[in-house]
């Protein structure tokens, strides 16, 4: 059965744990006939995850915007956010998202 998305890729640009960029991430994924990604970084602001970028939602927005605009025509690109800790990230993210989610 073939793949048509991938709903949980990381980038190098905000996760520590990743091997690619998203442009990489996205001339894989439209090389392999994938229709959809999602991006889904890290936003972790426990000081203890040792691999954490710091978060910066404008940028990763930004980071978003370009890759659609890149991509978009042969590519559905969400954004969404991983995270070890739901309750710190509502206090730092006030003012930016009332809820985790993917869109």
């Amino acid at each position: 059965m073939p793949f048509y998305a991938d709903l949980h890729v990381h980038s190098v640009d905000f996760s520590g744990d990743a091997t690619d960029t998203m442009e990489e991430m996205c001339k894989s994924a439209t090389k392999r006939g994938l229709k959809m990604i999602c991006f889904t970084d890290h936003v972790d602001f426990s000081p203890h995850y040792d691999d954490s970028i710091p978060f910066d939602p404008k940028r990763y927005d930004a980071a978003i915007e370009q890759m659609r605009e890149r991509y978009g025509h042969r590519l559905r690109i969400l954004k969404g956010w991983k995270s070890a800790n739901p309750t710190v990230i509502r206090g730092n993210m006030k003012g930016y998202c009332g809820t985790i989610m993917i869109w």
